[in-house]
Formats: structure tokens, C-alpha cells, sequence
């Protein structure tokens, strides 16, 4: 069924090819390639110390293993999306993942060069894959309690695989070699290329004299926007401020002329009526507090279990799992909880309980203090378990099929934003107090815990100004709340 700008027909921001995919094999294949995703963010954090021993790389030089890869998949966040409602969702999800499992093969071919190239491919591929399968699992169910169900394993997935990239890199690092944790991807990516085409219904391709054009000059200066924000804000603490100021100039050129494209274009990259959607408009606004608050928690935990606690960081990696197994209670209570109050309105209750976990970790003892830390991370996985989902129904519930793939990439790019806010800061934070403790005579596990303690505030005080941000919003009215479709 073919509407008249040339694209399938759509049913209440529902793809009608869907009903020719089976759903529940499609959802599950979509959650096993963002488990991948997310998991291959956090997963070389164990590897590295190995990585840089056998490839002779600097201290320096291995903060490029982490930051190419967040710095890619930024880059081609909003590249993929616009691709995925352009040239067909499922087309772009195979090509991104044939990328993932070439990259996963270049990262280990020998050299701290190909290492470098092959996580930088991993990232652009991740960035191609992560809004078509978001956009694929969003289109794939009608609105309402069955897309809030499937948003929520996708939320599951997403925040599980962050928490699980520790303790698997453990394990393959300490049975097997570094390279382990990066060759996993290979099997796992082809039997998703060969499951996908069998389970997910091709969809149109949406190209047309009269639909959507991929707009190539627009796409790449956005790209190159995203990508050097988060490099700006991942370097900023460890650089001079000279070359900070000339990134962060470079960052408002690209925004200026990508800006200066939309004003110009009859059928912009940035549909002006996405974020005239009051919930979209604040579900993309608290996604980069969110990311900042989520990838800041990563890094805090597990220098607590680490550097204060004495853990290996096998150990250190599965003391997540309570985390994990609590994200998938709260996404439950956030589908509850989206059903009476709607996911706006939720959205605040999951980041609340998640700022009361944080202030608790804020008072840590040095010694013998993972049993008061495991209720507190039970208590963070349940209220970011409740946020997760609720940001992800907000941000694309109201937006059209032809548009879900431009919507998703928006709500991860500023998830990755804050993820590199949140560790970067956290870093400086943690430095200052920790040396300061130092140069007044404490030990080195109490200096590193009173770092902490202003780490766990700061990432707090994050949640609780994405409380105000998102309270300030809603009061102000309440805003457009109909589809956003194309045109």
C-alpha cells in the first residue's frame, strides 16, 4: 500500500510492512544488536591496560581507544537516522552491521594504528545501526501499551549492556586475550545478518520526487558538529585551553552553517515540528542529563570498587549486575507507571529515585563499604530503569514512521553527549578533591573515596537540575502533543 508521496503507507506512526515481520523474533534480534552496541561502549575499559602493554600505547593513547569510538558513532548518529527514513530502515541496519563485523575484524589486526581505525569504524557503524533499530522497534508495534512494552526491553538492552561490557571483557581478557572482547562481535554480527532479513519485513524506500531526500551537505555538517562537540567535551579537561576554544569555535561554525541548510531547505534534516512537540522537545533536552548522569555512574562505581575497595575488576564488573537485573524491574514499573501518567510525567519519578541513590553513595565509607552500596545501585537501577523508558516513549511516541529515524538518532545523540560530559567532568572532579585529601596527609583508598564523594554529588546534581530543567518545562504549558509527520 503506497500513499501519494511515494512512501508505504503508515497506520497511527505505524510501518504496515511490519505486519509481514514477525515481532516478537524482530524485537529480539533488534535487542541482541543494541545489547552488542551498547555493551562494545564500556566493554574495552577492563581490556585496556592489557591492550596498551601489548601495542605500546601511551596512557594517552589509550583514552583514543575509548574516544574514537564515542566520537564516530556521535558523528553518523544523525547520518544513520536520516539514512534509515531515506533509503529504508532495515537496509541501513545490515549495511551498519556488515560495518560492525569488518570493524571488530580491523581492531584486531595487529597494530595500535588498525586498533584506533577499527573502533573508529565500530563507532560510525554503531551509529548507523542504533536509530534504524530503534526506529524499526518503534514502527514495528502500534502506539500505546505494546510500543511501550517493546521501548522498555529496548531500554532494558541498552542501559544492560553498559552495565554487562565489565564483567564480560573480565572474563574473555582473563580466559582468552584482550582481542577476545572485540572478535566476539564477529559470530554475533553475521548471525544478525542472517537472521535479519528473515525476521524484519523490508521496508520502502522513501526517496521520492516529492518525499525526503538524504541531503548529503546537511547530514555530513551535522555529523561533523556532533562529532567534534563530544571531542571537545571528552578532551577539555586534559587539554589546553587554547585548543579547547578553537574546537568549541569550530563546534558554533558547523551548527551556524548546518543551521543556515535548514533555513534554506524546503524538506529540512531537522523537521522544525519534532521539536515544537513539547514531550519530544524535553525527552531529547533530559537525555543528554541523563547520558551525563548514566556514563558518570559507570565511572564513579567502579573506580569506588577498584581504587577504594580492592576489587579486580572481574569482581568489580560483576558487582553490576544487581544494577542490571533492577533496570529490568524499573522499566516494568515504567510501563505502569507510562499507562496512567504518561511518560512525561513519569520521567521525573524514575530520575528522583535514581538522585536519592546517588546522594546515598555519596556517603561511603573507605573501608567495608559494598554492603551499603549494593541497595544503593539497586535502588539507581530501578529509578533509571523507570527514566530509560520513559525518555524513550516521550522522545518518539508522537513522531511519524517517516520521521522515527531522525527522532531516535536526536535522542541518542544527546544520550552520547552526556556520556561524554559525565565521565569528563566527574574525572577533573575527582582528580581535584582526591589531591587535595592527598596533600593533606590522607591515605591514598581515603584520598580516592573523598574524590568520589564529590564525583557521587556531582552526579546528583546533575539528576536534580534535569528535575528543575524538566519541571520548569512542563509547567510552561502544555505544548503540541499531535504526530509529527512529514512534509
Amino acid at each position: 500500500m503506497v500513499n501519494k508521496r511515494g512512501s508505504r503507507a503508515i497506520r497511527g506512526g505505524r510501518d504496515l510492512d511490519a505486519d509481514k515481520s514477525s515481532p516478537t523474533g524482530a524485537l529480539l534480534l533488534l535487542n541482541i544488536q543494541h545489547l552488542l552496541i551498547a555493551m562494545d561502549f564500556t566493554v574495552v575499559f577492563v581490556a585496556l591496560p592489557t591492550m596498551g602493554d601489548d601495542l605500546g600505547l601511551t596512557d594517552r593513547g589509550l583514552t583514543y581507544v575509548t574516544a574514537t569510538y564515542g566520537l564516530a558513532f556521535a558523528a553518523f548518529l544523525l547520518l544513520g537516522g536520516r539514512a534509515a527514513d531515506v533509503f529504508g530502515r532495515r537496509r541501513v541496519l545490515l549495511v551498519g552491521l556488515a560495518l560492525f563485523v569488518v570493524a571488530s575484524v580491523v581492531a584486531v589486526s595487529g597494530s595500535a594504528a588498525a586498533l584506533l581505525v577499527g573502533r573508529s569504524m565500530q563507532g560510525a557503524a554503531a551509529g548507523l545501526i542504533t536509530p534504524a533499530a530503534q526506529a524499526l522497534v518503534v514502527t514495528r508495534y502500534p502506539e500505546g501499551k505494546q510500543r511501550t512494552r517493546a521501548l522498555s526491553w529496548w531500554g532494558v538492552t541498552g542501559a544492560g549492556g553498559l552495565a554487562l561490557g565489565g564483567p564480560a571483557a573480565g572474563v574473555l581478557t582473563w580466559a582468552l586475550d584482550w582481542r577476545a572482547v572485540l572478535l566476539v562481535n564477529v559470530p554475533i554480527g553475521l548471525l544478525c545478518l542472517v537472521l535479519a532479513p528473515r525476521l524484519i519485513a523490508v521496508d520502502a524506500t522513501r526517496e521520492t520526487e516529492a518525499g525526503p531526500r538524504f541531503r548529503l551537505p546537511a547530514v555530513l555538517t551535522a555529523g561533523a558538529a556532533m562529532g567534534l562537540l563530544v571531542w571537545t567535551v571528552a578532551e577539555g579537561p586534559v587539554s589546553a585551553a587554547a585548543d579547547t576554544l578553537v574546537r568549541a569555535t569550530a563546534v558554533v561554525v558547523l551548527l551556524g552553517a548546518f543551521v543556515l541548510m535548514e533555513r534554506r531547505s524546503t524538506d529540512r534534516l531537522m523537521h522544525r515540528d519534532i521539536l515544537r512537540v513539547r514531550p519530544v522537545a524535553v525527552a531529547d533536552l533530559m537525555s543528554v542529563f541523563f547520558g551525563a548522569a548514566l556514563g558518570g555512574q559507570f565511572f564513579a562505581i567502579t573506580l569506588y570498587l577498584q581504587a577504594v575497595s580492592g576489587m579486580s575488576a572481574l569482581v568489580a564488573g560483576l558487582m553490576f549486575i544487581p544494577v542490571t537485573l533492577f533496570m529490568v524491574v524499573g522499566n516494568k514499573v515504567g510501563v505502569l507507571l507510562i499507562a496512567r501518567i504518561g511518560p512525561i510525567r513519569s520521567l521525573p519519578v524514575g530520575l528522583a529515585i535514581a538522585a536519592v541513590a546517588e546522594v546515598a553513595m555519596a556517603f561511603l565509607p573507605t573501608g567495608g563499604g559494598v554492603p551499603l552500596l549494593v541497595p544503593a545501585m539497586i535502588l539507581l537501577g530501578l529509578g533509571q530503569g523507570i527514566a530509560f523508558v520513559a525518555i524513550t516513549v516521550a522522545a518518539t511516541a508522537t513522531v511519524a514512521a517517516e520521521r522515527q529515524g531522525v527522532a531516535s538518532g536526536l535522542l541518542n545523540v544527546g544520550m552520547n553527549i552526556g556520556q561524554s560530559i559525565g565521565p569528563a567532568v566527574l574525572a577533573a572532579i575527582v582528580t581535584w578533591r582526591s589531591t587535595a585529601a592527598l596533600d593533606g596527609g590522607a591515605g591514598q583508598a581515603e584520598a580516592n573515596n573523598q574524590g568520589l564523594h564529590g564525583a557521587f554529588l556531582a552526579i546528583a546534581a546533575i539528576v536534580v537540575v534535569g528535575l528543575l530543567v524538566c519541571g520548569v518545562l512542563l509547567r510552561s504549558g502544555p505544548g503540541r502533543v499531535e504526530s509529527v509527520h512529514a512534509g
